[in-house]
């Protein structure tokens, strides 16, 4: 384990228990030119490190809103996170993380974004959609759309 390895299992270890978390999302940044995405259950949980190749800044899309505070999100799988024991552990890993407890006192029972993840060449796509309820002026019923975000 090289020493950047050890600092970031360090600082997801050592903030997690004095923060009353049990996830750790962590950024890691070499040489301004690779970013590392850091996921780990702490303090005895697995971790996983991914290295972010495809990134879209704020300034690059055009944001249509924000998810409200306190909202659920909808987790989607692709059906390849059911094959091998390393994607089953993966998914296990991204559902702790991202999804909300049941019966958490501060979780909205709303659904406002769905987040996605699917493998395609060995390597996992994440993307965030904003769900939308529109209703038309003419007719009551609701409609459903996704924007991604």
């Amino acid at each position: 384990m090289c020493a950047c390895a050890r600092y970031c299992a360090f600082v997801c270890v050592r903030r997690c228990p004095s923060q009353n978390c049990n996830n750790c999302v962590f950024f890691e940044a070499r040489k301004r030119k690779d970013l590392y995405l850091w996921l780990s259950r702490a303090p005895n949980g697995p971790s996983a490190k991914f290295h972010v190749q495809n990134i879209h800044t704020m300034a690059e899309v055009k944001l249509t809103g924000n998810c409200l505070k306190g909202s659920r999100p909808l987790l989607l799988f692709d059906a390849t996170f059911d094959t091998t024991p390393a994607y089953q552990l993966l998914k296990e890993l991204f559902t702790q993380v991202f999804g909300a407890p049941k019966g958490h006192p501060k979780v909205k029972p709303f659904v406002d974004h769905v987040l996605s993840f699917f493998v395609a060449d060995h390597r996992v796509w994440f993307r965030n959609y904003q769900v939308r309820t529109t209703s038309t002026c003419c007719h009551s019923r609701q409609q459903q759309a996704s924007t991604d975000v």
